[in-house]
């Protein structure tokens, strides 16, 4: 491909609900919380706190970090102070992170990103906002074509019909997912539906995994028991549900072996 990217990077976030409408201030401590700890990853936390023996306990200073970097927004508005703690403080350490990627191959552009759409953004009704409202009425009008393609996360259905997925309208669709998925199992061919089983699935990707986790540096730098217990969870549990553990391992691994290197 040819010309300039033009990235949809933090559209999701300023297009959509910031907050459920009946919480108060009290409530976003919580919100946060659920919002950033993914699958397993508080017992990771924990588990690397202990590990380091760090005072007191991670989730408490999770919270009170939380509850910090919220004090610094004056906004009011629940659903915007949301929004805002999310541009602050989650674009730049995860959004903002695969940029650079985008950036080897062409220039990119990040309309998302520009103050006059965060101007915009604060002029808009959060009722016009919330469920991306505004951005579908308007690929719509502007695009038609576009708004029939198949929209993933409401497969099989579109911006025109996605209000459709449910039952008993999408029961054709789940029970073909399911018909495929028991057939790739009689096969013993893993079902492929998720980012990180593209990395971690196979004896080939096992191999490079377990290289990097089981590495002799990163013993050092985190217990290889720890290590050990949370890819055992992932193996032989539930795979899923400890695919994000694994995958921080992995990162710190990555990460520890080039700080060795430096």
């Amino acid at each position: 491909m040819e010309g300039i990217f033009s990235l949809g990077h933090w559209g999701d976030v300023l297009f959509d609900l910031g907050a459920p409408e009946h919480y108060t201030e009290k409530d976003l401590v919580q919100l946060v919380k659920k919002k950033v700890i993914k699958k397993a990853r508080l017992a990771l936390g924990t588990a690397l706190w202990q590990d380091w023996k760090l005072e007191g306990d991670f989730e408490t200073y999770l919270e009170e970090r939380i509850q910090r970097l919220l004090n610094k927004i004056d906004i009011d508005h629940v659903g915007a102070k949301m929004r805002a703690f999310k541009s602050l403080f989650w674009a730049p350490r995860w959004t903002s992170t695969n940029l650079s990627v985008f950036e080897k191959a062409h220039p990119i552009t990040l309309p998302y990103y520009d103050n006059r759409m965060c101007a915009f953004i604060c002029k808009v009704p959060e009722e016009y906002l919330a469920n991306r409202k505004l951005q579908i009425a308007y690929i719509q009008k502007r695009n038609p074509a576009v708004a029939n393609i198949t929209w993933e996360d409401q497969r099989p259905f579109n911006l025109n019909n996605y209000h459709y997925n449910k039952m008993p309208y999408n029961l054709a669709f789940k029970l073909g997912r399911k018909f495929r998925a028991g057939i790739q199992k009689i096969q013993q061919k893993k079902f492929i539906q998720r980012n990180w089983e593209l990395q971690f699935v196979g004896e080939e990707n096992e191999r490079h995994l377990e290289r990097y986790l089981f590495d002799q540096k990163f013993a050092e730098f985190l217990p290889s028991a720890t290590t050990k217990k949370f890819y055992d969870k992932f193996k032989e549990e539930d795979d899923v549900f400890y695919s994000h553990p694994v995958s921080m391992l992995l990162t710190l691994s990555v990460w520890n072996k080039k700080f060795n290197n430096a």
